[in-house]
């Protein structure tokens, strides 16, 4: 059959699966699935797909470095109707009756872009990007889980203290050699705001990490691969990408609206998974 010919989101049917290990020695389900619907999006449709006969192989890393299952983990067992309880079982159980939503997006590395699936659900899950709400039900079932929690009790604040009256300045400033233009910090600018607000501070490192709490996209990923050490092949850092994002990106939201400090969580997830050079 032929690969899959366009991003979007699929139904299809899995026609052979199994159980591996990343070089780093996380558990992986791995997936050939073949598209059955398409997804339109402006329409809001699905539209038949068995016909063009196309598939994709999909790679979904169950475990992270922390230990703890990764939100593929939760994903598969939606989809599939695995119990999460033993890998043979997901292994070796006949899937090739079971129908699955999944989403291929493209992904560039290295100058060069391919398509992987980055998603796969339960077949009725809600199609392509749109956004995720609760019917009333369920708002109320929300509401009286956590009653009590918000809101409860309304916070008078205490009234700032009046500020003493600042000094006159000197009709002749003289700077010191110590205060004289000193050297901004990144990010920083050189003289405060008018309204003698502090200025920003240069943003700070984790805790022990040796990373900055935020960074771009771009930044996210330029460190991820400086820090890869050599064994770990392009498709062991795409799968461990893949499955940070979806991790930190639950809700799936555009990466455009995405947070400086998501993409420094995407990226700190995605060592987490690989071998790397200390930070």
């Amino acid at each position: 059959m032929a690969q899959i010919d366009r991003t979007g989101t699929f139904r299809g049917i899995p026609q052979d699966w199994g159980v591996s290990e990343t070089k780093n020695g996380f558990p992986q389900f791995v997936c050939k699935l073949r598209a059955t619907e398409y997804y339109d999006e402006e329409q809001a449709v699905w539209l038949p797909w068995a016909e063009y006969e196309q598939e994709i192989i999909g790679y979904f890393v169950l475990f992270g470095g922390n230990g703890k299952p990764c939100l593929n983990f939760e994903q598969v067992q939606k989809a599939l109707g695995w119990d999460g309880a033993k890998f043979s079982d997901l292994d070796t159980a006949d899937w090739s009756n079971a129908v699955v939503q999944f989403r291929v997006e493209d992904h560039e590395y290295n100058g060069a872009t391919q398509r992987q699936v980055s998603w796969i659900d339960a077949h009725d899950a809600t199609p392509g990007r749109a956004i995720k709400k609760l019917d009333s039900k369920g708002l109320k079932a929300l509401d009286a889980k956590f009653k009590g929690q918000m809101g409860a009790k309304a916070v008078t604040p205490k009234k700032a203290p009046p500020k003493p009256a600042a000094a006159a300045p000197p009709k002749a400033p003289v700077e010191s050699p110590a205060e004289a233009d000193p050297a901004p910090a990144e990010d920083t600018p050189a003289k405060p705001p008018k309204a003698a607000k502090p200025p920003k501070a240069a943003e700070k490192p984790k805790a022990g990490s040796g990373l900055a709490d935020k960074c771009t996209r771009v930044k996210a990923w330029q460190k991820v691969v400086e820090l890869k050490l050599d064994e770990v092949n392009d498709d062991e850092l795409n799968a461990a990408w893949l499955a940070a994002a979806r991790e930190v990106n639950a809700d799936n939201v555009a990466e455009e609206d995405l947070t400086t400090e998501q993409w420094a969580q995407i990226r700190d997830a995605t060592l987490d998974q690989i071998k790397h050079s200390p930070f």
